[in-house]
């Protein structure tokens, strides 16, 4: 995980810091109700490499944003964080949505 990441985090009184990224598989999109991909390099890549069959919606669906940033390759540590901000507002929105739906 990015050290920025981790800073993020812990400022947000979050510390279990275990983020272990894996490759999806088609078993992987088997199971999934709903895929969200944060941009659309990712959105176009699991349609295109995948048989899909439940909701792809960009993760930054209720913000009417098409795409949020991947903030890794950001410079300073303003940059990484405003991004960061953004997928926690739209990560709350998501549970939000997930939790009415219940």
């Amino acid at each position: 995980m990015d050290s920025r990441s981790r800073e993020f985090l812990k400022h947000k009184g979050i510390d279990n810091l275990l983020h272990v990224p894996k490759k999806i598989s088609q078993s992987d999109i088997n199971q999934a109700e709903i895929i969200l991909p944060v941009d659309s390099q990712v959105l176009f890549s699991i349609v295109n490499n995948f048989k899909v069959n439940c909701d792809v919606r960009l993760f930054g669906y209720f913000n009417y944003e098409k795409e949020i940033q991947d903030p890794i390759g950001l410079n300073t540590t303003k940059e990484y964080f405003d991004i960061m901000d953004k997928l926690e507002e739209n990560s709350l929105k998501w549970a939000d949505y997930f939790t009415k739906e219940e």
